[in-house]
Protein backbone atom coordinates (compact mmCIF):
# COMPACT_ATOMS: atom_id res chain seq x y z
CA UNK A 1 0.00 0.00 0.00
CA UNK A 2 1.18 3.67 -1.09
CA UNK A 3 2.24 5.97 1.72
CA UNK A 4 0.77 9.22 1.71
CA UNK A 5 2.87 12.43 3.41
CA UNK A 6 0.16 13.36 6.72
CA UNK A 7 1.19 17.48 6.17
CA UNK A 8 0.46 17.51 2.26
CA UNK A 9 -1.38 14.21 1.45
CA UNK A 10 1.07 13.87 -1.62
CA UNK A 11 2.45 9.95 -2.01
CA UNK A 12 5.66 10.18 0.45
CA UNK A 13 7.85 9.47 -2.22
CA UNK A 14 6.91 12.82 -3.58
CA UNK A 15 6.39 15.10 -0.88
CA UNK A 16 6.12 18.73 -0.97
CA UNK A 17 6.27 19.66 2.41
CA UNK A 18 9.88 20.79 1.54
CA UNK A 19 9.36 23.07 -0.88
CA UNK A 20 5.70 24.77 0.72
CA UNK A 21 5.78 29.03 2.05
CA UNK A 22 2.95 30.30 3.09
CA UNK A 23 2.03 32.56 1.02
CA UNK A 24 0.08 35.83 2.72
CA UNK A 25 -2.65 36.68 0.21
CA UNK A 26 -4.03 40.66 0.81
CA UNK A 27 -7.14 39.73 -1.26
CA UNK A 28 -10.59 36.77 -1.05
CA UNK A 29 -9.67 34.42 -3.33
CA UNK A 30 -12.73 31.88 -4.59
CA UNK A 31 -11.88 29.17 -6.86
CA UNK A 32 -15.21 27.28 -8.49
CA UNK A 33 -13.77 24.07 -9.27
CA UNK A 34 -15.22 21.56 -11.82
CA UNK A 35 -16.19 18.40 -10.06
CA UNK A 36 -14.22 16.89 -12.50
CA UNK A 37 -11.45 18.61 -12.21
CA UNK A 38 -11.06 18.39 -8.34
CA UNK A 39 -9.75 14.72 -7.93
CA UNK A 40 -7.32 15.15 -11.01
CA UNK A 41 -4.12 14.78 -10.27
CA UNK A 42 -2.64 16.85 -12.04
CA UNK A 43 -4.69 20.03 -10.80
CA UNK A 44 -2.58 23.14 -9.26
CA UNK A 45 -5.41 24.12 -6.96
CA UNK A 46 -4.29 21.35 -4.56
CA UNK A 47 -1.08 23.32 -4.57
CA UNK A 48 -2.40 26.43 -4.02
CA UNK A 49 -4.48 25.59 -0.29
CA UNK A 50 -0.83 24.07 0.23
CA UNK A 51 0.52 27.71 0.22
CA UNK A 52 -2.53 29.95 1.29
CA UNK A 53 -4.76 27.75 2.78
CA UNK A 54 -7.29 30.38 3.26
CA UNK A 55 -8.08 30.44 -0.27
CA UNK A 56 -11.95 29.01 -0.65
CA UNK A 57 -12.10 26.18 -3.21
CA UNK A 58 -15.97 25.27 -3.80
CA UNK A 59 -16.73 22.32 -5.95
CA UNK A 60 -19.27 22.18 -8.48
CA UNK A 61 -21.13 23.26 -12.02
CA UNK A 62 -24.78 24.29 -11.58
CA UNK A 63 -26.22 27.32 -9.61
CA UNK A 64 -27.44 25.28 -6.90
CA UNK A 65 -23.65 24.37 -5.94
CA UNK A 66 -22.57 27.89 -5.64
CA UNK A 67 -25.37 29.44 -3.83
CA UNK A 68 -23.46 30.55 -0.79
CA UNK A 69 -20.67 32.22 -2.97
CA UNK A 70 -23.17 33.60 -5.17
CA UNK A 71 -25.49 35.38 -2.43
CA UNK A 72 -22.32 36.98 -0.58
CA UNK A 73 -19.71 38.66 -3.48
CA UNK A 74 -20.52 42.49 -3.55
CA UNK A 75 -20.59 43.99 -7.12
CA UNK A 76 -17.54 46.15 -7.34
CA UNK A 77 -15.62 44.95 -4.68
CA UNK A 78 -15.89 40.91 -6.17
CA UNK A 79 -14.48 39.95 -9.88
CA UNK A 80 -13.96 37.40 -11.92
CA UNK A 81 -11.07 36.50 -13.65
CA UNK A 82 -12.35 35.02 -17.29
CA UNK A 83 -12.31 36.34 -20.57
CA UNK A 84 -15.15 37.53 -22.04
CA UNK A 85 -16.35 39.84 -24.21
CA UNK A 86 -16.60 42.43 -22.32
CA UNK A 87 -13.86 42.15 -19.85
CA UNK A 88 -11.31 44.39 -19.02
CA UNK A 89 -7.47 43.90 -18.83
CA UNK A 90 -6.32 43.18 -15.20
CA UNK A 91 -3.10 45.25 -16.35
CA UNK A 92 -5.47 48.27 -17.92
CA UNK A 93 -7.30 48.69 -14.13
CA UNK A 94 -4.50 48.49 -12.06
CA UNK A 95 -2.79 51.35 -14.03
CA UNK A 96 -6.32 53.46 -13.26
CA UNK A 97 -5.72 52.77 -9.77
CA UNK A 98 -8.68 51.21 -8.98
CA UNK A 99 -7.42 47.76 -7.73
CA UNK A 100 -8.01 48.50 -3.89
CA UNK A 101 -11.75 48.32 -4.87
CA UNK A 102 -11.21 44.84 -5.70
CA UNK A 103 -11.07 43.02 -2.24
CA UNK A 104 -12.11 39.65 -3.54
CA UNK A 105 -11.34 37.62 -6.71
CA UNK A 106 -13.01 34.18 -8.53
CA UNK A 107 -11.20 31.82 -10.74
CA UNK A 108 -12.99 29.03 -12.38
CA UNK A 109 -10.93 25.73 -12.70
CA UNK A 110 -11.15 23.10 -15.03
CA UNK A 111 -10.33 22.43 -18.76
CA UNK A 112 -11.77 25.16 -20.73
CA UNK A 113 -14.84 23.08 -22.23
CA UNK A 114 -15.64 22.53 -18.14
CA UNK A 115 -14.80 26.67 -17.17
CA UNK A 116 -17.26 27.59 -20.39
CA UNK A 117 -19.91 25.40 -18.52
CA UNK A 118 -19.30 26.86 -15.00
CA UNK A 119 -19.55 30.17 -16.72
CA UNK A 120 -22.72 29.46 -19.18
CA UNK A 121 -24.60 28.05 -16.22
CA UNK A 122 -23.84 30.65 -13.46
CA UNK A 123 -25.09 33.87 -14.50
CA UNK A 124 -24.79 35.73 -11.57
CA UNK A 125 -20.94 35.91 -12.18
CA UNK A 126 -22.00 37.80 -15.24
CA UNK A 127 -23.19 40.82 -13.32
CA UNK A 128 -19.52 41.23 -11.87
CA UNK A 129 -16.56 42.99 -13.24
CA UNK A 130 -14.78 40.31 -15.54
CA UNK A 131 -11.44 39.97 -16.29
CA UNK A 132 -8.39 39.28 -18.36
CA UNK A 133 -4.56 38.97 -18.70
CA UNK A 134 -2.88 40.97 -21.06
CA UNK A 135 0.71 40.70 -20.16
CA UNK A 136 0.62 37.30 -18.27
CA UNK A 137 3.88 35.60 -18.70
CA UNK A 138 4.02 32.40 -20.57
CA UNK A 139 2.82 28.97 -18.77
CA UNK A 140 5.80 27.22 -16.97
CA UNK A 141 3.35 24.47 -16.24
CA UNK A 142 4.51 21.33 -18.56
CA UNK A 143 2.60 18.44 -17.31
CA UNK A 144 -0.30 18.86 -18.75
CA UNK A 145 -1.93 19.16 -22.05
CA UNK A 146 -4.03 22.24 -23.30
CA UNK A 147 -5.73 23.08 -26.21
CA UNK A 148 -5.19 27.17 -25.83
CA UNK A 149 -1.64 27.97 -26.50
CA UNK A 150 -2.05 30.25 -23.65
CA UNK A 151 -3.41 28.52 -21.42
CA UNK A 152 -2.03 29.30 -17.59
CA UNK A 153 -2.46 26.55 -14.60
CA UNK A 154 -5.07 27.99 -12.18
CA UNK A 155 -1.84 28.36 -9.57
CA UNK A 156 -0.61 30.48 -12.75
CA UNK A 157 -3.51 32.96 -12.80
CA UNK A 158 -4.15 33.04 -9.24
CA UNK A 159 -0.09 34.27 -8.67
CA UNK A 160 0.04 36.60 -11.35
CA UNK A 161 -3.32 38.59 -10.49
CA UNK A 162 -2.59 38.70 -6.95
CA UNK A 163 1.24 39.80 -8.04
CA UNK A 164 -0.91 42.34 -10.76
CA UNK A 165 -3.45 44.09 -8.05
CA UNK A 166 -1.34 43.99 -4.88
CA UNK A 167 2.42 43.48 -5.89
CA UNK A 168 2.71 40.55 -3.75
CA UNK A 169 5.46 38.25 -3.90
CA UNK A 170 4.06 35.07 -5.38
CA UNK A 171 7.34 33.40 -6.44
CA UNK A 172 6.57 30.97 -3.58
CA UNK A 173 3.63 29.24 -5.62
CA UNK A 174 5.81 29.17 -9.00
CA UNK A 175 8.36 27.59 -7.06
CA UNK A 176 5.92 25.09 -5.68
CA UNK A 177 4.63 24.19 -8.44
CA UNK A 178 8.09 23.55 -10.17
CA UNK A 179 8.69 21.38 -7.54
CA UNK A 180 5.34 19.29 -7.94
CA UNK A 181 6.79 19.03 -12.07
CA UNK A 182 10.14 18.07 -11.20
CA UNK A 183 8.48 15.53 -8.72
CA UNK A 184 5.96 14.15 -11.41
CA UNK A 185 6.97 10.97 -12.91
CA UNK A 186 6.27 10.92 -16.69
CA UNK A 187 7.66 10.37 -20.01
CA UNK A 188 9.00 14.06 -21.68
CA UNK A 189 6.71 13.29 -24.44
CA UNK A 190 3.69 13.71 -22.37
CA UNK A 191 4.51 17.19 -21.50
CA UNK A 192 3.49 20.51 -23.04
CA UNK A 193 6.10 21.88 -25.37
Amino acid sequence: MRSYCSMCHFPASTCLCAHISRTPCPLSIVVLQHNNEAGHAKNTVRLLKLAMPEIRVITGRTPSDFTDIALEVTSGQSGVIYPTENSTALEEYEKRGEPTLLKQLIFIDGSWPQAYGIWQANTWLHALPQFHFNDAPKSEYEIRHVRMKNSLSTLEAVSYAISTITATDTSPLLKLQLAFQQKWRSPKSHRRN
